[in-house]
Order: structure tokens, then C-alpha cells, then sequence
């Protein structure tokens, strides 16, 4: 898994920072709490977590080799400052907050 943070740097932005991952897809998706399909994001419920394991075994099957990738915009309330450490070794603790999910949905 490789997990990276970026300052956004457009106007909009507000100094905010983007996480971003790229690995295993089963991985990807086990930290995240929306998918985006056809330009919507949306919450991943049971049906969309079928779809993907369908077509991830799918294409794994036909000797594909899958990636997964996401980001995540973080809130600027919690994530004001990015440490250095953090942009360099992209410290652990952005990871588990972005894995945070209500999974009672």
C-alpha cells in the first residue's frame, strides 16, 4: 500500500491536503466509505461491495492484474497543519482517519 499526501494548491482549496492510496483493491476498499460511480459519489453498501469483489475475482481470473487507488480531501478543521514527518513518511494516523467509516449504514 502506498499512502501520500499532497497540499492542494487551487484556489477552492483553503490549504487543505489530499490523501491518496494505491494497492491491493480489496484493501483500497476495506478503508473506504464512498465509491464514485459515474461521476456520483456514493456511500459502498453490501451491493456495490459484491460488484467490486465480482469484478476483482473476474479480472484476477483472466490473469489481470488489479490495482486499487483512492483520496480523500482531509477536513481542514481536524487536519489544519500537515508535519513534515507526515508529508514525508506519511505518518499512520492519516491512514486510520481515513479508514474511519460508520459502518451501521
Amino acid at each position: 500500500m502506498q499512502v501520500s499526501v499532497h497540499e492542494l494548491g487551487d484556489a477552492n482549496a483553503d490549504g487543505r491536503f489530499l490523501l491518496v492510496m494505491k494497492g491491493a483493491p480489496e484493501r483500497c476498499i476495506d478503508r473506504s466509505a464512498t465509491i464514485l460511480i459515474h461521476g456520483v459519489e456514493q456511500p459502498i453498501t453490501d451491493h456495490w461491495r459484491q460488484a467490486f469483489n465480482h469484478a476483482y475475482l473476474e479480472l484476477g481470473g483472466l490473469g489481470e492484474r488489479v490495482l486499487g487507488f483512492c483520496d480523500f480531501v482531509l477536513p481542514r478543521d481536524q487536519f489544519s497543519e500537515v508535519s513534515t514527518s507526515l508529508r514525508e513518511h506519511c505518518n499512520l494516523t492519516a491512514v486510520y482517519r481515513y479508514s474511519e467509516r460508520d459502518d451501521s449504514k
